[in-house]
Parts: structure tokens; C-alpha cells; sequence
């Protein structure tokens, strides 16, 4: 017989809940005999917890069958009873069978019918605020929310490197969103009715609505097959109650009591456990279901098929817990002559263990919440204003902005030609003896950037420095240092110091190639670069001043193309000779980008006045998108006949689309457009040449057409360089040759004095090629300064003879018409003027007239003449 204090010890270690981190164990029908008064109330032993438990004490003689023993139990576990700060048990599916019996007693088994009820029974914003729509999506969302929270930070702080915080707060507010999508769809009744589908006793069939389902099992099922399916029903929503969830915090984590259901004075066979015994051993499924019973001694209520006893000294539920972790364990246990007394000492009360896991259970949950979105920011933000890459590469207003050899976090357009200069700067450094070159320009943007600039740049260099390594050759090999200023060179200074400041920790720099547009930060970083001593090959910078920054020359300054004064004097020049189809007006529209810091567009509209007159000349200036559609507006309805846009090529596209919403589409509006703009035409060549009244010629620096000019000569060569940079850049057609080519010639002009200079270092330190020293920057300067007439891709490079300090002599500026094309066909280009020494051969009149610019002269026009 066992004691009292025994069965308090079984009915505590079977009515507390394994911890979190272990598996649940299953759970016995427990049968006690009472030796004394067989109506004896057991309650106090098996619920010393009182209102902390989930426990439901019923006499079968008042619930006598299994219908009324369901519905009673689903009402009082459904109440909110247990520890503070659980959601109660929500009954739905156990609801909807017992509405099934309701409306078939009443004989209301029709589909109309089924559905009348079903409506009924839906929960109203009016009805019970626990069942309203809106509060049980509110508990699933915050269930929900500690897992869809950690995972959109996981992801944010994995993009750390690739997003910024406004990337976060979306990441985050996307995982927020998918947590409230998810609620919704856990709030849908008809989600958890989904389970009818799965379950063994009169399944719903697929694509069966469920009011059909409902009239159905009303109609034709059996009472005991439709109890056995009550009684399913009612495990099922127990144990979605108690389910562990893996990927969310459930409230079922922080149940830490099994529901516990006592049957006192239980003196012969109950259906419902007739029934609960039935459905176990079929669904053989876990469930959190406690059955207790007492009375008298009922040998029916013993089976002989996996049971066991409860000995004296609990012997029993240690033989039972042993065998319990099988999956078809015992399922019965029985205590025997079991004697209540009132002289019994008053029971325990149960640990408070509830409590302390619902508390367990906010604090994980409140740290689910809190600390990813805190570790995340804090990634996010730190990320966002530290590195991209290397600690040279610095995340600025989401650009990767710095130095770096390799490229990598740069925009996908220029992957092609970084992967290039990358190879080859490998090959560099394998070869022991190298001296680099750093290449400043844009590498970064938002994914329309313009910056078939920037790629045209990188393939030139690259296909001059594939040339330039050559494996056979003594000479030290190029290495290519990648400097990104970002977007607009807005960081051109603070990179210039870190070029500087890795010349200085011993990097062997000889010179800076870049610095394509003229903005008076670049001026700021020539300045900076040419203190340290580097010589800087501008490409496309035509500013006249931009070699000059606080009213003092920059001594180390080499531009590469024609300044704002050559291309103002060859387009006054064109327009009044009216060349290449331009008409010869008399007066021109001018539009004039006086953006702060811009010293191109200006400088370029000033040069222009003066050649071509200044009261024949309307500059109508504007900064930003709007003013210049304002502006457009005015050039419209002009007679002048002529439209000359001086400004950037980033902002072509907003005066196109201007010119279609703001001009007369019966009116043929001719435009000359200046150099940047290139870039633009580069990647909507198309587009411009399919334009219905838009008649355009532009200004290049350089364009690979003008080597098929009969006029253009053999170039010592230049053409055969060409040749080689363009199979280089083979299919693509996005990258700019214009600065390809340009930025080849830099690149040679520095190879070329790189070359001159090691053989000065090899001979007086008569060391052996490989263990010579490098030149340095002040030996490859030495050899630019006395760089003789060279021929490159653009032409002749010579800066002995230039207007000014290192201004490259004779370059040519180029008329580009792009002819008007039939939708489909592929648009053409065709060079019009040409004014500069392509070669040695000086262009004919026709393609330039103003003689000074045909003759071997930088220098103004003389006064007095057709074009002064």
C-alpha cells in the first residue's frame, strides 16, 4: 500500500513538466483504489498548486459520458488558470466538433445550415476580447516577432558591408511585416482547421469547404467514431497549447504544468476513457493530458496490457519512467489501497515552478527582441561609417570609398576591367620589382550611374599595363593602385591624403592618372598630390584653372587632352562656319551649370562668350535638375536656332526629357553638346539618334572614328595601340573610348618615363635587372618634363611645347554628329570636325576653320582674324 507522502512525490514528478532543454515524457492514466471512503477527494494531493495548475476535477456520475466530459473540460482549461502571464488555451478545433453534435441533435445538418452556425460562432470585434480578431492577432504577432525579428537582423548585419542604416530599418521593418503576414494567417480559424485533413477518424477530404465537412460528419458518421474524433480534437488543441516551437518563443516553453484532469468516485467503466484510450493507442502521439482517477476497487478499470504498479515505496513509477522513453511505453499506472484520512497531514504546496519559467519566459522573449535589433544596429551603423574592404576602403554615405588593388566592392559595370588590372597586379608582385600607379576616379554609384567614364578609364589602363608587363621585359612592372573618391570625386581630398600618406609608408608611387572632371575639390587634390612630390596625368579635366588651386600653379600638373579654351574657340569656330551640317547662327542659347564647385561648365560657357561674342551669346545658368527644366523652357522658344549645353553628362538625360516636355515636337531643335556629355552618348547613343526632332552634334576630346579619316595619317603608331585597346574592351560597348583612350595615353606617358628612368637606376647602381631599385617619383617626373613628341591613342603627347606648364601640345577637339536613325536600326556616328594634331598631319579647313588651331600653335587667335 502505498504511503501518502508517496503519492504526493508521483503526483509532483507527474504533473511538473520537463525542463525546456529536455524532452517531454509521456504521460500515464492514473488509477487509484481507495482503501477508506470511496468518495474520498483526492484533490489536494494531486493539485497542491492550486489555481497555479491547469486541473479539472469532475464526478462521472454527473458527466457520464464522453460529449459532456469534453465539453466541460474545454471550459474550464480554456479559462485563464495557471501562473500570470500565459495566454489561455484556445479549444477551436474541440469548438467545431461539438457544434457538429449541437446541430446534429438538432437535426440542422444541411450545408446551409453548417454554415449559418460556423458564422455564428466566428469571433466579432464585439464579442469576447479574448477572441477578437485583433487581440489574437496581436498574441500570435508577439510570438511571432521573436522569430522574424532575430532573423531580419541576422540579415541586415550580414548585408552590413552592403546596406546602410536606412537598408537596416528596412530589413527590420521587412521581418516585421512577414511577422504580421504570419499572424494573419495563424489568426484564420480555418488554418488550424486544417488539421482535420491529417487526422485519422473521418478525415476531411481535399478541397472539401468546411461547412461540407461539418454537414458531413453530421450527417453520416457514427456517434462513436465522431467521439473519438471529440476527443482527438480536444488532444490536439492541448497539444498545440504545450508544442515546443523551435524557430519562436511559444508560450508552450513557459508551461511548466501538464493539464491534469481528476475523475473522483469513479466506481465502473467511463466512455471517455474508453474513448482517450482508444485514440492513443492509434494516434500514438505525445499529449500534455493528465487522467487521475480514484474510487473503489473496479477490476475493469486494470488493464493487463502495459501497466504497472505503484508500489510502497514508489517502485513503480521508477519502473515505469525507465520504460516510458520508449515510444510505446507503458501507458497505466495503478496505486492500490490507498488510504485518506482527515488526520492526514495537510499536503505541501507545490514549487513554484510556473512562475519562474514564465518569468524566464518575458526575459528571452524581451532579449529576442531587444538585443538582435541592438547587436544589429550596432553592426550596421558601425559598418556604415567604417570599412568596406581593406582598412584603406572606407562605407561613406554607401559608397566604398579608398584605396585597394583588387576592386572588389566596387560597382558591378567595372568588374571586367578591375578583374584585369588585378591579374596583372598580381603578376607584378610575383615578379619581385614593381612601381605603382594610382588611378583616381569614380568607381562608385547607385546602379544607373554614368560611369562609362570611370570603366573606359580602367580598360585603358589595363591594356597598357598588360602591354607594359611584358615577361620578357627587365623592367619593373606596373601595379595599379585603385583610388575611389566616390560619386562626383566628393571625397578627392581625403583620398588624395591616403594616396599620400601610402607614399609615405614606402609604397613605390610614381604617379596619379584620373581626375576626369573639373570640380575645385579636385583642384584642392592636385594640390595635395603635387606637394607630396606625384606627378598627375589629368584625363578629361579641361578646366583652364584647374591646375591652380589658392592662386598657386600646381608644378607637377599634365593634362592629357584639350583645355576649355581649345574646345570654346573649335565650337565658335564650327557654329560660324556652320560645319558638319551645324547651323551657322548668329546667336547661340547657351546653358551654363553653375553648381557650387564646378569649375567646368563656367569655365567653359566664359571661354566661349569670348570666342564667339559675347552679345551674341544667352547664358541662361541653372544649378540642379529643376532650374535647369526651367531653363529648357526658356531656350525653347528662341530664335537663336542653336542650343550649346556646356554642363554634365549626368544630367543630359533631364534636358532631354525637358526638350520632349517642354519644346514644340514640330520644331527641330538643334544641340551642341559639349565633352562630358559623351559619356551620356556612350550609353543612349540609341535613344538620342531615334529622337524625333533632336539634331545632335557633340564635342569629344577623342574618338577612335578619327583614325579612319583619310586625313588622319599612320600616327608613329597610335593606331596599332588603338587596335590593341579596343580588341581589349572586344563586345562591350558601354565603356567611353573616349576616356579609354586617353586614360592609355596617360598611362604610356608614365610607362614611358617609368622605362627612361630605370635604365638611369640600373647603370649607376650596377646591379643585376632584378636587384636594381625602382625610379622613383622624382626620377619618373624628371622624365615626363623632357618627354619628347610621342604618338598614343589620341594622338600626339608632347609636353615641352604646351600653352602652359605641362599642357599637352596640339590636341585635337572633335565634331561628332550623330545622324537621326529609323527605329531598329542601329544607330551611327560621323566626324565632322577636327581641330589639333591627330598626327603629324594638320586637319584640312574643312574640318577646321580657324587656321590658328590647324597650325602647330596653342596660343589665341591673332587679332583681326575671320575667327577673333
Amino acid at each position: 500500500m502505498p504511503e501518502a507522502d508517496v503519492l504526493r512525490e508521483l503526483f509532483d514528478r507527474l504533473v511538473r513538466r520537463a525542463a525546456p532543454w529536455r524532452r517531454d515524457r509521456p504521460l500515464p492514466q492514473l488509477t487509484v483504489f481507495l482503501s477508506g471512503p470511496p468518495d474520498a477527494d483526492l484533490a489536494p494531493v494531486v493539485a497542491p498548486g492550486g489555481r497555479e495548475l491547469p486541473f479539472l476535477s469532475l464526478d462521472p456520475a454527473r458527466h457520464p459520458d464522453t460529449r459532456s466530459v469534453v465539453a466541460e473540460a474545454a471550459r474550464r482549461l480554456g479559462e485563464r488558470i495557471g501562473p500570470k502571464g500565459l495566454p489561455r488555451i484556445r479549444f477551436q478545433l474541440t469548438a467545431f466538433v461539438l457544434l457538429v453534435m449541437d446541430r446534429r441533435d438538432a437535426g440542422l445538418v444541411n450545408v446551409p445550415d453548417m454554415e449559418e452556425a460556423l458564422a455564428a460562432r466566428s469571433p466579432r470585434r464585439r464579442g469576447p476580447g479574448e477572441d477578437r480578431p485583433v487581440v489574437v492577432w496581436l498574441d500570435y504577432l508577439s510570438r511571432l516577432l521573436t522569430g522574424w525579428i532575430p532573423a531580419a537582423s541576422a540579415v541586415a548585419a550580414g548585408l552590413g558591408n552592403l546596406t546602410t542604416i536606412l537598408g537596416w530599418l528596412l530589413a527590420v521593418a521587412g521581418g516585421v511585416a512577414a511577422a504580421a503576414g504570419h499572424a494573419m494567417l495563424l489568426a484564420r480559424t480555418n488554418v488550424r482547421n486544417s488539421w482535420f485533413r491529417r487526422q485519422r477518424f473521418q478525415p476531411r477530404d481535399p478541397w472539401e469547404r468546411l461547412p461540407a465537412y461539418a454537414a458531413r460528419l453530421a450527417a453520416h458518421t457514427p456517434a462513436e467514431e465522431l467521439e473519438l474524433l471529440l476527443v482527438s480534437a480536444f488532444l490536439e488543441d492541448l497539444r498545440q497549447a504545450y508544442k515546443r516551437r523551435r524557430l519562436f518563443l511559444w508560450p508552450s516553453w513557459a508551461r511548466a504544468y501538464h493539464c491534469t484532469l481528476y475523475l473522483r468516485n469513479t466506481r465502473g467503466p467511463v466512455p471517455f476513457l474508453e474513448r482517450l484510450h482508444t485514440v492513443r493507442e492509434q494516434v500514438a502521439r505525445w499529449d500534455p493530458l493528465l487522467v487521475v482517477t480514484s474510487g473503489p476497487k473496479v477490476p475493469e478499470l486494470v488493464r493487463q496490457v502495459r501497466t504497472v504498479r505503484v508500489g510502497p515505496d514508489g517502485d513503480g513509477y521508477r519502473d515505469w519512467l525507465r520504460q516510458a522513453s520508449h515510444r510505446y511505453g507503458p501507458a497505466y499506472l495503478v496505486a492500490e489501497d490507498v488510504a485518506l484520512t482527515a488526520a492526514q497531514p495537510a499536503p505541501r504546496p507545490l514549487a513554484p515552478h510556473g512562475h519562474k519559467r514564465v518569468r524566464a519566459y518575458w526575459t528571452v522573449m524581451a532579449a529576442l527582441l531587444v538585443v538582435p535589433l541592438v547587436l544589429s544596429g550596432g553592426w550596421v551603423w558601425n559598418t556604415s561609417r567604417t570599412y568596406c574592404q581593406a582598412p584603406d576602403v572606407l562605407r561613406d554615405e554607401g559608397e566604398c570609398v579608398g584605396l585597394s588593388y583588387a576592386g572588389g566592392s566596387f560597382h558591378d559595370r567595372l568588374t571586367k576591367p578591375l578583374e584585369l588590372i588585378a591579374a596583372e597586379n598580381e603578376k607584378a608582385v610575383a615578379g619581385g620589382r614593381w612601381v605603382e600607379i594610382a588611378y583616381m576616379g569614380p568607381m562608385t554609384g547607385s546602379p544607373e550611374a554614368l560611369l562609362a567614364g570611370s570603366q573606359g578609364e580602367l580598360y585603358g589602363i589595363a591594356a597598357y599595363q598588360r602591354a607594359y608587363n611584358d615577361p620578357g621585359s627587365q623592367r619593373p612592372k606596373l601595379r595599379i593602385l585603385l583610388a575611389n573618391p566616390g560619386r562626383g570625386f566628393r571625397r578627392a581630398v581625403p583620398v588624395a591624403r591616403q594616396v599620400v600618406e601610402r607614399l609615405e609608408g614606402g609604397a613605390p608611387l610614381v604617379g596619379v592618372i584620373g581626375m576626369a572632371q573639373s570640380w575645385s575639390r579636385n583642384q584642392e587634390a592636385i594640390a595635395v598630390l603635387n606637394a607630396a612630390g606625384l606627378p598627375v596625368m589629368v584625363t578629361v579635366g579641361t578646366a583652364d584653372d584647374l591646375a591652380v588651386h589658392q592662386k598657386v600653379p600646381a608644378p607637377y600638373f599634365f593634362r592629357m587632352a584639350a583645355d576649355n579654351a581649345r574646345e570654346a574657340r573649335a565650337a565658335a569656330a564650327w557654329i560660324k562656319a556652320g560645319t558638319g551640317g551645324l547651323p551657322r547662327a548668329r546667336a547661340v542659347t547657351l546653358l551654363e551649370d553653375v553648381t557650387d564647385g564646378d569649375l567646368y561648365s563656367s569655365g567653359l560657357a566664359a571661354r566661349f562668350a569670348e570666342a564667339f561674342g559675347a552679345e551674341h551669346v544667352t547664358r541662361l545658368r541653372y544649378t540642379g535638375h529643376q532650374q535647369l527644366k526651367a531653363q529648357v523652357r526658356l531656350a525653347c522658344p528662341g530664335d537663336d536656332g542653336l542650343i550649346f549645353y556646356t554642363g554634365r553628362g549626368d544630367d543630359f538625360a533631364t534636358f532631354v526629357d525637358s526638350l520632349n516636355e517642354s519644346c514644340t515636337p514640330a520644331r527641330t531643335h538643334h544641340v551642341l553638346a559639349s565633352d562630358d556629355v559623351t559619356k551620356y552618348v556612350q550609353d543612349n547613343r540609341q535613344r538620342l539618334s531615334e529622337h524625333p526632332n533632336l539634331r545632335l552634334h557633340y564635342i569629344t576630346l577623342a574618338w577612335e572614328g578619327a583614325w579612319r579619316s583619310p586625313d588622319a595619317g599612320a600616327g608613329q603608331g597610335g593606331n596599332a595601340q588603338l587596335a590593341r585597346l579596343l580588341e581589349l574592351i572586344g563586345g562591350d560597348k558601354r565603356p567611353s573610348t573616349l576616356h579609354a583612350m586617353l586614360a592609355y595615353d596617360a598611362a604610356l606617358a608614365l610607362g614611358l618615363a617609368v622605362g627612361s628612368a630605370d635604365g638611369g637606376t640600373r647603370v649607376a647602381g650596377q646591379d643585376a635587372p632584378g636587384k636594381a631599385p625602382v625610379p622613383d617619383k622624382g626620377m619618373v617626373l624628371y622624365g615626363l618634363s623632357t618627354l619628347g613628341r610621342q604618338y598614343g591613342t589620341t594622338g600626339v603627347i608632347e609636353f615641352t611645347r604646351g600653352r602652359g606648364p605641362h599642357e599637352s601640345a596640339d590636341k585635337p577637339v572633335m565634331l561628332v554628329h550623330l545622324p537621326r536613325s529609323e527605329p531598329g536600326r542601329q544607330a551611327g556616328q560621323v566626324l565632322v570636325g577636327m581641330c589639333g594634331n591627330l598626327t603629324e598631319v594638320a586637319p584640312p579647313e574643312s574640318l577646321c576653320p580657324d587656321p590658328g588651331l590647324r597650325e602647330d600653335d596653342n596660343g589665341p587667335p591673332e587679332p583681326g582674324g575671320p575667327f577673333s
